[in-house]
C-alpha cells in the first residue's frame, strides 16, 4: 500500500512510499513537489502525474531517523563524496548563536546610543542576521548589541550602561532563566560556547537556498538564534580551508542530500545537518595535498576581500573587473575541491543537473 512520508526528505521533497509485496526488501519512492493535501487520496494524487521522480530504495533506508532518499546514481555520488572526507563534527565544534533572552534590551542599538552610554568597544558587537551572512563575507549592518559577558561584576560597568540596564531591570528579571537562577539579571540568558568566541569561527544562516559560510575573525559580530556556528578544534587544516570547501559547488551539491528542504528551495542549515558535511582531510606528507590546502586558503582570502569590496559604491569598470576576478577564483576553487574529492568538474556538472 502507498503511504505518505511522515519524514521530510532533506535530499528532495516530501514523498510517498509503496511497499512492494513481491520484493519485500525494496520500497518504491515518489518525490512530490510541495505536500500532499490531507483531502487527497495518495494513489489518486500520484496518478495525476507520471513525471514525478520515481525510484526504489532498500527497506533499511526507512528508519526512525530523517529519510535521505535518492536514486542509486545520486546516492553513489554522495557516497563518493562522503568516503573522501570526515564529517565536519569530527574536525570542528558546532553550535548555535547566543541567546540574550531579551533582544530588545541588549540589541537594536545605534553607535550614537552606545556612545552615549559610555560602553567600551569590547562591550559592543555588530548583530548579524541570516541575510547578512554571505559566501566568504559578512555584511555589516548598523545594529549593535551590548555584550557584557566578559565583565566580571556589574559594578565594573560604565555608569551609563549600569543606568540603562537598571531602567530595564524589572523586565530582565522576568526572564525564565533568571527566575531559575541560571543567569544574573544583567547578563545574557544563554551565552552559548562563550569561551570559544575568543578565536575565529565560521558562521552560516540557518535558512538558505545555497551554502553561505563566512569567517568572523575577531568576534566583531554576534548572532543570536539565527546562525549556526562552527569553531575550530585544534586540527591542522586552516579554518579558511574548511570554510572555502563548505562554500564550494561540490559541497553545495552534497548538502542537497543532507539539509531539510523547506519551501521555495530553502534548506535548513541547523548544526545537526551542517555537522554531517564531509571535509577532505589533508595528507600532510603528500606535497600536492599541501599545495591545494595552501592555495585554497589564499583563494579564501582573495574571495573574502573581493566580495566585500564589491558591496561598496564602485565605478562600473572596477566592479566588472572584480566580478571577473571572483568568477576566476571561484572556478579555480571548484577545480581544486573536485581534485581533492576525486571528481572532475564535468562529473560535478552532470551530478548537479540530476538534482534540482
Amino acid at each position: 500500500p502507498w503511504q505518505r512520508n511522515s519524514n521530510q526528505m532533506p535530499s528532495g521533497n516530501p514523498g510517498a512510499v509503496q511497499s512492494k509485496r513481491e520484493r519485500p526488501r525494496q520500497t518504491r519512492v515518489v518525490k512530490v513537489p510541495g505536500t500532499i493535501a490531507p483531502v487527497d487520496r495518495t494513489v489518486t494524487f500520484l496518478a495525476k502525474s507520471e513525471t514525478l521522480p520515481r525510484f526504489t530504495v532498500s527497506r533499511t533506508s526507512l528508519s526512525s531517523r530523517p529519510w535521505r532518499l535518492s536514486n542509486s546514481d545520486v546516492s553513489a555520488v554522495y557516497a563518493r563524496i562522503d568516503n573522501s572526507g570526515q564529517p565536519l563534527s569530527h574536525i570542528c565544534i558546532l553550535g548555535q548563536g547566543m541567546q540574550p533572552g531579551l533582544n530588545s534590551v541588549f540589541g537594536g542599538k545605534t553607535q550614537a546610543a552606545v556612545d552615549a552610554m559610555g560602553a567600551l568597544p569590547q562591550q559592543v558587537r555588530h548583530r548579524v542576521r541570516n541575510s547578512d551572512i554571505q559566501r566568504f563575507h559578512i555584511l555589516q549592518r548598523g545594529e549593535l548589541m551590548l555584550y557584557l559577558e566578559d565583565v566580571s561584576e556589574f559594578s565594573s560597568l560604565p555608569a551609563g550602561v549600569k543606568k540603562y540596564l537598571r531602567s530595564n531591570q524589572s523586565e530582565l528579571e522576568k526572564r525564565a532563566a533568571f527566575t531559575r537562577g541560571n543567569c544574573e539579571w544583567w547578563r545574557y540568558t544563554w551565552p552559548l560556547q562563550r569561551r570559544l568566541y575568543d578565536g575565529p569561527r565560521i558562521i552560516c544562516p540557518y535558512l538558505a537556498k545555497e551554502n553561505r559560510f563566512a569567517i568572523d575573525e575577531n568576534f566583531r559580530f554576534i548572532g543570536l538564534t539565527d546562525p549556526t556556528v562552527v569553531f575550530p578544534n585544534n586540527e591542522r587544516e586552516h579554518l579558511k580551508y574548511i570554510c572555502a570547501i563548505l562554500n564550494s559547488r561540490l559541497m553545495n551539491f552534497r548538502f542537497k542530500g543532507i539539509g531539510k528542504l523547506k519551501s521555495n528551495g530553502i534548506r535548513e542549515y541547523f548544526d545537526n545537518a551542517v555537522s554531517q558535511m564531509p571535509i577532505r582531510r589533508i595528507s600532510w606528507t603528500i606535497e600536492r595535498d599541501v599545495e591545494i590546502h595552501d592555495r585554497i586558503v589564499v583563494l579564501y582570502d582573495s574571495l573574502a576581500t573581493t566580495l566585500q569590496n564589491l558591496t561598496h559604491q564602485l565605478a562600473a569598470t572596477v566592479a566588472r573587473d572584480l566580478r571577473t576576478q571572483i568568477s576566476d577564483h571561484e572556478a579555480e576553487l571548484d577545480e581544486l575541491v573536485c581534485e581533492l574529492y576525486g571528481f572532475s568538474t564535468d562529473e560535478l556538472s552532470y551530478a548537479e543537473s540530476t538534482v534540482p
